[in-house]
């Protein structure tokens, strides 16, 4: 019996060991780690899996830290712009011109705290479990068309292209199952930001499609994105070297990720420094 005993609880002592670091981390130290055991048995294998999991939760924690920071530090710059055009502007008797130029102001910042709001709300939508909205189905092609239309309301008439260079037999080559005021958000992103970056320049918008997927692509011929951040533009609130002196959060790429992804698609970005980007969205739909 005392036999039994003492091996008893020289088997267990590392599963005890292990509860005991286990109990110690919190949601303030998950830096914490289990040490590690040699060897290829379970309870070896039972501590790397959860040091794993820590890193991924650590990670995870972090993204969620800095991007409220982010959004925070957003959300302040067009607030701060609005009160402190109005105090100068109500701290002594104005013209009517020099009124008349301060609402145009606070009207500018007001629609990019409107537009960031907007953006954040879709944002945080995607985390949802969306596996339990209603899916529609949705016609790219008269997606596109609707886009273009509320564009040419806007500063940029005229300026977008749109190319359907083979005319599917069936609509249901262009036909996807999705959310559908989420993928107009995502389209919507793209052609602005190529509207945004490219001056006066028009902008191509081609669609395609074969048995297995359709292909959307949006070109402009701006000022293109250095090569090495490509990879980065996909982080929440990143912006380019040469993009900050135009307006925007860095949010709208990284809501197009994320919506793209969930309709069973990924995004490609490809672009030359000075002569324009290319931002194509591959849908399976097979």
């Amino acid at each position: 019996f005392l036999i039994g005993q003492i091996y008893a609880r020289n088997i267990l002592l590392p599963i005890v060991n292990i509860l005991s670091n286990v109990k110690r981390i919190r949601a303030t130290n998950l830096s914490l780690r289990l040490k590690e055991i040699d060897g290829t048995d379970e309870l070896a294998e039972l501590t790397r899996t959860f040091n794993q999991m820590l890193e991924r939760l650590e990670g995870s924690f972090i993204l969620q830290k800095n991007f409220i920071r982010n959004a925070s530090h957003e959300l302040k710059n067009p607030l701060t712009a609005i009160l402190g055009e109005a105090e100068v502007t109500l701290s002594k008797q104005r013209t009517t011109e020099e009124y008349i130029v301060t609402l145009h102001k606070v009207m500018d910042e007001a629609e990019r705290l409107n537009q960031l709001t907007g953006n954040l709300l879709s944002l945080a939508q995607t985390d949802f479990d969306l596996s339990i909205q209603r899916k529609d189905e949705i016609r790219l092609d008269e997606l596109i068309w609707e886009i273009k239309e509320l564009f040419d309301k806007t500063k940029y008439k005229d300026r977008i292209e749109i190319h359907f260079p083979v005319l599917p037999e069936t609509s249901d080559l262009i036909t996807i199952m999705g959310i559908s005021s989420l993928m107009k958000i995502a389209i919507w992103n793209i052609i602005d930001n190529a509207c945004k970056f490219s001056g006066n320049q028009k902008v191509d918008v081609t669609l395609k499609t074969d048995l297995n997927n359709i292909y959307l692509k949006i070109e402009d011929k701006g000022i293109g994105i250095p090569e090495l951040e490509i990879k980065n533009l996909f982080q929440p609130f990143y912006r380019a070297s040469n993009a900050f002196a135009f307006k925007g959060s860095g949010i709208g790429l990284s809501l197009v990720h994320k919506i793209v992804a969930i309709h069973n698609g990924e995004v490609i970005v490809s672009s030359v420094l000075g002569k324009g980007t290319a931002v194509e969205i591959n849908i399976h739909h097979g």
